[in-house]
């Protein structure tokens, strides 16, 4: 099955992809800024950016997630669950 090491690999470089732009645009230090105006605690910083880029990583992450965990299985009939149990 070489299409199935093909997916993972691209699944996991987009991954990789998705992390460092989330890192190199410099969103971090401009959200550091804004989220500064509010509250000098640092701990409440952490909190603020694992919200908030742990969702955005979500978002993006999810169709892939679903991808790679349920339909290349599927196409490759390595599962027999079904999408919603009926």
């Amino acid at each position: 099955m070489p299409g199935s090491k093909t997916g993972s690999c691209w699944l996991t470089c987009s991954r990789r992809a998705i992390r460092a732009r989330l890192a190199v645009l410099g969103w971090s230090q401009q959200f550091s800024a804004w989220l500064g105006q509010y509250t000098d605690n640092p701990w409440l910083l952490v909190a603020g950016f694992a919200l908030v880029f742990g969702g955005v990583y979500l978002i993006i992450d999810l169709p892939l997630s679903y991808y790679s965990g349920y339909v290349l299985p599927h196409r490759f009939n390595l599962s027999t669950e079904t999408f919603l149990p009926g």
